[in-house]
């Protein structure tokens, strides 16, 4: 729950300077943010729940597949958010406006440090959930994914910011929101995948 208060506080952040500086990797960073605050939301009810219920009959074989249901609804908000970004992104480039470069570079920054963050908090274990998940707690990997993400599109942001204030180079800021999409899309994919697996108890 403290990386969750950590990431609205920042989602919050993110999105009005996105929206004062006119910086869509801002918005973009603080999109992420809301999904990564859905995804712990998530994680931590489908804990409550398989904790709440272990002992339940009417799970005739355990909850153990509520984590692998939450990480792949998790990767499924990670997915449709990058598409909503990659498409706003064409937008702007076709439809520029203008952005407030120096403003914005130091709520980017603010906004990877915390992602690195709780990053560390949230690194995930080795320890296999389940023999159809030997790279281990996939509900976790799920969040930590989420964050890795959006560190990968922090960083983009940064490097957009710092060029279009020192290069004027004004669609550096949609670009770079463009391109974080694929990473974001690949993160995705790969837990869907991993999720998939293991609810459908496909052997690795």
């Amino acid at each position: 729950w403290l990386v969750t208060v950590i990431c609205l506080a920042t989602l919050i952040a993110l999105v009005t300077g996105g929206a004062t500086t006119g910086s869509l990797a801002l918005t973009a960073s603080g999109l992420h943010m809301g999904a990564h605050v859905a995804a712990l939301v998530v994680a931590s009810l489908a804990y409550a729940m398989a904790r709440r219920h272990a002992g339940n009959p009417a799970f005739s074989f355990g909850t153990g597949k509520l984590g692998y249901l939450a990480g792949f609804a998790n990767a499924v908000v990670l997915a449709v958010t990058a598409v909503l970004i990659a498409v706003e992104s064409v937008v702007r480039l076709f439809v520029p406006e203008d952005v407030h470069f120096s403003d914005a570079l130091p709520i980017a920054a603010g906004g990877l440090v915390v992602n690195l963050v709780c990053i560390w908090l949230l690194r995930p274990t080795r320890v296999a959930a389940s023999r159809n998940d030997p790279q281990g707690d996939l509900n976790l990997s799920a969040a930590h994914l989420h964050l890795t993400a959006d560190a990968a599109v922090s960083v983009l942001a940064l490097a957009a910011l710092l060029a279009g204030r020192e290069l004027g180079w004004a669609m550096a800021d949609p670009l770079a929101c463009l391109l974080s999409a694929a990473p974001v899309v690949h993160f995705a994919s790969s837990l869907m995948r991993r999720a998939g697996a293991a609810m459908l108890d496909i052997n690795p």
